[in-house]
């Protein structure tokens, strides 16, 4: 969230974007919906929701995925999506 006392400026905004590995990509290619409920999904462990938060934005009415993910570390991120674990959102 954004600070409630003091100045505070946005010097950038954060946003996050799916990534896979090649195999996942092509092996889901022509339903890239589908997928993100039947692929487990990644993210950082800080931020829970973001997947939720991302479908929202995305306009995804019907997400509902089947396993969500949740590592310590974005370099863990990475590399889990990087070796064909899932989604991740980075």
């Amino acid at each position: 969230g954004k600070p409630t006392e003091g100045l505070a400026t946005e010097l950038f905004n954060l946003e996050y974007i799916p990534a896979c590995n090649k195999k996942l990509l092509d092996q889901w290619r022509d339903d890239h919906r589908q997928a993100l409920n039947q692929v487990p999904l990644i993210l950082h462990k800080a931020r829970p929701w973001a997947w939720h938060q991302w479908a929202e934005k995305a306009g995804i009415d019907d997400f509902s995925p089947s396993q969500i993910i949740k590592i310590d570390s974005m370099f863990g991120v990475a590399r889990a999506a990087q070796q064909g674990m899932g989604i991740a959102l980075i």
